[in-house]
């Protein structure tokens, strides 16, 4: 089992940085035709315009068969991200970033609201949605805005959940109306309904680089063994706890894996894993 982030930041803040490695270096596979077929799907055009910004929703979600079928390669990801200076960063969203509940009877009001919009704000920081038949409830964890709008600075984002693509819609939806820079740092989405195994996780679904790619759960045992050597694993969130600074901690690992990274350690796996 991974060490939690809080023994990883430690580790994070000694040590000597390794000499520089390869910047393309990877521990995978790549062909040529898959470099270059991925030229055109990586660069999402995102415009600023109101009006269009739900155009980029259905890209996201159709992420992970877009990468397969293109047949992205690990160098090219790597390459799209030196280009930026930034690292990959696979981020679960229930229990890790927010917070869940069904809710049986929202209201008469909040009924007739959900029914008219994808969602319902309170706050901030919660809102009310419909999806089928039934309501829920979405809180946010707190310092989930800040952590967002800070880790952007540094990683390319995916959103892998084991929920449907109507969900993962909705949250998308509320995320970037808190957080509208968000949809310039966001590379893709993975959803229940865009994979074929809906309880195990793997890099593999996107052909992500192993080597510069930070995985951060709050479960281990979703992820095949393989992948839990990058996995930053969290402590859930469940609503209960407003003094909540988890993400606030996780933000130093990530900015120090990314700063060790570009200062010559080229494999996250070691940093997360020192021997």
């Amino acid at each position: 089992e991974p060490p939690t982030f809080k023994n990883q930041m430690c580790l994070l803040s000694t040590g000597p940085v390794e000499q520089s490695a390869p910047l393309w270096s990877t521990d995978c596979e790549s062909s040529s035709s898959a470099e270059s077929s991925c030229a055109a799907s990586s660069d999402i055009d995102i415009s600023s315009d109101d009006d269009e910004q739900e155009d980029i929703i259905p890209g996201l979600l159709e992420f992970a068969a877009e990468i397969q079928a293109n047949g992205c390669s690990p160098s090219s990801w790597i390459r799209s991200l030196v280009a930026g200076k930034k690292l990959l960063l696979v981020l679960d969203i229930d229990e890790t970033l927010l917070h869940t509940e069904r809710t049986d009877s929202p209201g008469e009001e909040m009924e007739r609201q959900c029914a008219e919009r994808p969602f319902v704000p309170f706050a901030d920081d919660s809102c009310c949605f419909k999806i089928g038949s039934f309501y829920y409830f979405m809180e946010l964890r707190p310092g989930l805005v800040q952590f967002l709008h800070n880790a952007g600075r540094h990683f390319q984002i995916v959103f892998y959940t084991n929920g449907t693509n109507n969900y993962a819609r909705v949250v998308l939806q509320f995320l970037f109306s808190i957080l509208p820079s968000l949809q310039f740092d966001v590379r893709g989405v993975v959803a229940r309904s865009n994979v074929t195994d809906t309880t195990i996780k793997t890099l593999r679904r996107f052909n992500a680089p192993r080597n510069s790619t930070v995985v951060v759960d709050d479960r281990s045992d979703v992820w095949i063994p393989q992948d839990c050597k990058n996995l930053v694993q969290i402590t859930p969130w469940r609503g209960d706890n407003t003094n909540d600074s988890e993400l606030s901690s996780l933000l130093d690992v990530l900015t120090q894996i990314h700063r060790r990274w570009y200062s010559g350690s080229r494999d996250v796996r070691t940093l997360l894993n020192p021997k």
